[in-house]
């Protein structure tokens, strides 16, 4: 697939390998515990087995390879540390690999 080829191809990038749109969901984290605490986040595929790419906050854009293990695999993706009283919204993109399914799950654990 290539933006030439597109109906809409001045806002269209080339996308050599049918991925998939981008996903994006915002996690919103909030700590009223009464101390700093770190929640790790995890990727885990809820409709089959899961190969893809995943960029958090806005950083480095990382490949999901293997693939995910429908329902009993899951990918770390980042631990969050947020202080007590704090709050802060992380935004998770997510695209997968042309032949794989959807959905996925995000994860949340307090450590």
């Amino acid at each position: 697939m290539t933006a030439v080829a597109s109906y809409n191809s001045s806002q269209a990038k080339d996308n050599p390998g049918h991925f998939g749109p981008i996903y994006t969901v915002y996690v919103n984290l909030t700590n009223s515990t009464g101390s700093s605490k770190t929640a790790r986040i995890y990727l885990n595929a809820r409709g089959g087995s899961y190969e893809g790419a995943i960029k958090f906050n806005g950083g480095t854009t990382y490949g999901i390879s293997p693939q995910i293990v429908a329902s009993t695999g899951a990918v770390q993706v980042a631990d969050v540390t947020v202080a007590n009283g704090g709050s802060t919204t992380v935004p998770v993109q997510v695209v997968h690999a042309g032949g794989y399914t959807l959905p996925v799950s995000i994860l949340l654990q307090t450590l």
